[in-house]
């Protein structure tokens, strides 16, 4: 006999409504990390790398966005996406969650950003006369972006063994595919 929470899965995953309902987490979700990422990590660049008028203000500004409680931006979130005949789509939804989760990246990103050495980049340029992900340091770079990225989207810093495993098994399914280096 099934045990209870076995049968309970089973009983939600049967749900006509389930599937839909998790399609459209996923969508929404992945599509909220995206935007956050292609508009924070800019910004959180622009933020530690680029002197200009206001930096500090525009940034203040951003984090009291981040502890603002939800709801006090909610209500005048649904009137604005209600009279753009928005109220019931998932692009609102994506958008709310951006709205949400952009102060964040943008927090944890600049910090990054600020920790990496100018040094790094600049010798990229001298090397190649313009960046490019070819480069070694490029490469070096990618790795540290796609952790700092991945932190800012989960909130959280992943451990650095299971980032060692994940890599590590990724090569072992490619070289098992025939791509990677035997």
């Amino acid at each position: 006999m099934a045990s209870p929470r076995a049968w309970a899965l089973f009983c939600v995953f049967q749900r006509a409504d389930f599937a839909q309902a998790f399609i459209n987490t996923l969508i929404v979700s992945t599509s909220a990390g995206l935007l956050s990422l292609c508009v924070g990590v800019p910004a959180a660049y622009a933020f530690a790398r680029f002197p200009f008028t206001g930096r500090t203000f525009l940034f203040l500004a951003l984090l009291v966005m981040r502890m603002l409680p939800p709801i006090a931006v909610l209500v005048p979130m649904y009137v604005l996406f209600s009279r753009l005949g928005l109220a019931t789509t998932r692009f609102s939804v994506v958008l709310a969650d951006t709205t949400f989760a952009l102060p964040l990246v943008v927090w944890l990103m600049r910090g990054f950003f600020e920790d990496l050495p100018a040094e790094l980049e600049e010798s990229a340029w001298i090397e190649t006369g313009f960046p490019t992900p070819a480069h070694p340091v490029f490469d070096a770079l990618d790795i540290s972006l796609r952790s700092a990225m991945s932190e800012a989207l989960l909130g959280q810093k992943p451990p650095q063994q299971a980032l060692d495993e994940l890599a590590r098994d990724w090569q072992r399914n490619l070289r098992r595919a025939g791509v990677g280096k035997s």
